[in-house]
């Protein structure tokens, strides 16, 4: 499921934030009924949203933000995609696991993200 998962954002587009924002980009909503879609096949599991930012700002707000934009993808799969609220949780890690460097525009789009952890339930 966590492969799949990953695939979705590779195939479909990544869940995307603007800098200091918290709303899932409309764009993405493609991508958002995939992975709903995939835990309606995978009803045993427990999916963990993880929130991530960029360096810009100070670690307490990004914090916030990361946890703030994890919550935001809960809510959207919750209230517009039909996915049991008991199945998904949300955690902020704010900067600390950038996956690109910090140095460019590109690489900090790239670190506004979310990824997911997958659990048995």
């Amino acid at each position: 499921m966590t492969k799949k998962l990953k695939k979705v954002q590779n195939e479909k587009g990544p869940i995307k934030f603007k800098t200091g924002k918290a709303e899932v980009d409309p764009a993405c909503d493609k991508t958002m009924t995939a992975i709903a879609a995939i835990m309606t096949d995978y009803p045993g599991f427990h999916v963990q949203v993880d929130g991530h930012t960029d360096n810009v700002g100070k670690p307490e707000a990004n914090m916030k933000l990361s946890q703030d934009r994890a919550d935001a993808v809960v809510k959207y799969l919750v209230d517009k995609k039909g996915v049991a609220a008991n199945r998904l949780s949300a955690k902020g890690f704010g900067d600390t696991q950038p996956i690109a460097d910090n140095k460019s525009k590109a690489g900090q789009a790239k670190n506004r993200r979310v990824d997911f952890t997958v659990t048995k339930m």
